[in-house]
């Protein structure tokens, strides 16, 4: 009970220590990737911080979209449903309902942290917005309410979230589900030289459920382990690693979260993100190296307690970015990354390849139908100036699930359809439409609206032209920023050119160059060491002919 109290302090404390212009007094999460049609829970959390507060007071208003199923309130002492109250009320069009608690019992005292869960159903919607505003009372006396920066506020003090939604595809196909005490396996045997990589989606049907143990060879006991507590708070436990960071995330069941599990050669360290945001760092000691780790998947109470899909392994030397521009994609994009392994439930063929360095074990598992959030790739949309034309040219995306590309041009308000083709089932066919310049606009944008056989839309990355004097390249914040010590710097030439690179202090005292010369048109990468700098601000400086741009990164050490 303890470490789940520290737990759920740790998450509260966590989301409440930043600095705030209006006072924030609890945290509110719901999913990110929540399939239409399907139930979800949102979870908020607060502290009793009022001694004279007799009862706290919960009003909420649904959209017409979403329809509440339950309620339950959930402390370090106990987890009880909440009473459902429809309130009649003139100044609201939706149905507004009321779950309240007395506060004068012991185990509900002040400093108590509590957490009220709720279940709710969307109804074919891509978007809905829930309003919620939570009072501390004293008999009809309000003490404090429930008030946050982070959200919008609407009439009477309501607080707006709005959620959304996503249509699954043909894509998905498949996941995996595990029935009582069945598992999976990854022994790797890989000499990485780099960092390992391993990402997967997971989607959680029961709470708590502990579903990943990592493993050395050498150990029979588990090193580190992903879990699930009774507040749904997903965390990485170990009684072997030093833990850096604890950042608890809350999970909620039928909603699907990705999961990237990195190892750091330069820091000896392991970090596990959750949707793209860490939640644990641990330190990695020199017996335990990326090819004697082992990832055990294991449903250790009932049958299907949750699904994964999608689980990858690669070598990689820009780890967690690569992972979460990736996760979507079935297909994986990297120039400087090998992928190991990919394992895509669809099929048990497919499933059960085994390779050369990763071996695969398993027991009582199967295939069941997925709605995970994996979507036909995009097309790359690229642009050249030819004399007076644009030449806009595409390629790649997921030929295999696309039917027609749509080229669509848009003035800076709504997009308007130019052309239309029928796909070619080759990943090597490029596309092409020359274009006039718009004259009456400073600036247009172009994009790909790729329509799949299934029904489903993706769209490419926009693409800006500005019709006046044009700007010969376009400068990326760095990454990571701020770093330590080594950091890239991206650039995209729109021509050929003399370039050159500069860092320098923020007093202006030049630290290196770090290229002069010739680079053809197209996208560069460059990497910065700062390796025995002090922390800092520091600023990189591109020259072109005609053209400058400065922009400032942070060293923190």
């Amino acid at each position: 009970m303890f470490r789940i109290a520290k737990i759920l302090l740790c998450f509260l404390f966590i989301s409440l220590s930043f600095p705030q212009e209006r006072e924030t007094n609890f945290h509110l999460v719901y999913p990110e990737f929540i399939p239409v049609n399907s139930s979800f829970d949102i979870s908020l959390t607060f502290t009793n911080s009022f001694p004279e507060a007799k009862e706290f007071e919960l009003i909420i208003i649904p959209d017409e979209h979403l329809t509440i199923n339950r309620a339950e309130l959930k402390s370090i002492y106990e987890s009880t449903g909440l009473e459902k109250k429809l309130i009649n009320s003139d100044e609201f069009f939706e149905d507004v309902y009321k779950f309240s608690f007395p506060l004068n019992d012991s185990t509900r005292s002040e400093g108590i942290v509590f957490q009220v869960l709720i279940n709710l159903q969307a109804n074919q919607v891509n978007s809905a917005e829930i309003k919620l505003k939570g009072a501390f009372k004293n008999e009809s006396a309000e003490v404090a309410a429930l008030t946050s920066k982070e959200f919008n506020y609407t009439y009477e003090d309501f607080i707006a979230a709005e959620i959304n939604f996503y249509k699954p595809q043909k894509t998905s196909g498949k996941a995996l589900a595990f029935g009582e005490n069945g598992y999976l396996l990854l022994d790797i045997e890989k000499e990485f030289e780099n960092n390992l990589l391993l990402d997967f989606w997971i989607k959680l049907n029961e709470s708590p459920v502990r579903f990943l143990e990592i493993y050395n060879r050498e150990f029979k006991e588990p090193a580190l382990v992903l879990s699930t507590n009774k507040f749904q708070m997903l965390s990485v436990s170990s009684e072997m690693f030093s833990q850096q960071e604890l950042k608890p995330f809350f999970i909620g069941k039928k909603s699907w979260y990705h999961i990237s599990i990195t190892t750091s050669e330069d820091e000896n360290v392991i970090n596990f993100y959750c949707n793209g945001n860490l939640i644990a760092k641990n330190k990695l000691p020199q017996l335990f190296e990326e090819n004697d780790l082992r990832f055990r998947f294991v449903n250790q109470n009932k049958e299907n307690l949750f699904n994964i899909d999608l689980l990858r392994i690669a070598d990689t030397d820009s780890t967690e970015k690569l992972s979460f521009t990736n996760r979507h994609s079935i297909q994986f994009s990297s120039d400087n990354s090998s992928v190991a392994a990919i394992f895509k439930m669809d099929a048990s063929g497919e499933f059960y390849t085994q390779t050369k360095d990763i071996k695969l074990e398993f027991s009582d598992v199967r295939f069941v139908k997925s709605n995970s959030p994996l979507f036909a790739k995009s097309p790359e949309l690229n642009i050249n100036l030819l004399g007076n034309s644009y030449e806009l040219t595409w390629k790649g995306g997921d030929y295999k699930h696309a039917k027609y590309y749509i080229l669509e041009k848009s003035s800076g308000s709504s997009y308007k359809e130019i052309y239309t083709v029928h796909t070619d089932n080759s990943a090597e066919k490029i596309y092409s439409y020359i274009d006039a310049p718009d004259e009456a606009s400073e600036i247009v944008y172009y994009r790909i609206k790729q329509v799949n056989y299934d029904g489903s839309v993706v769209y490419s990355s926009q693409v800006k032209v500005g019709q006046g004097e044009t700007e010969p390249f376009i400068i990326g914040q760095n990454y990571p920023n701020p770093f330590n010590p080594k950091t890239s710097i991206e650039i995209d030439l729109l021509q050929d050119s003399e370039i050159e690179i500069t860092i320098y202090s923020l007093d202006g005292r030049e630290i290196t160059k770090l290229y002069k010369g010739y680079l053809n048109k197209g996208h560069h990468k460059f990497d910065f060491d700062g390796e025995g700098l002090p922390s800092g601000v520091y600023l990189y400086k591109i020259d072109a002919p005609s053209f400058t741009q400065t922009r400032k990164m942070i060293l923190t050490k």
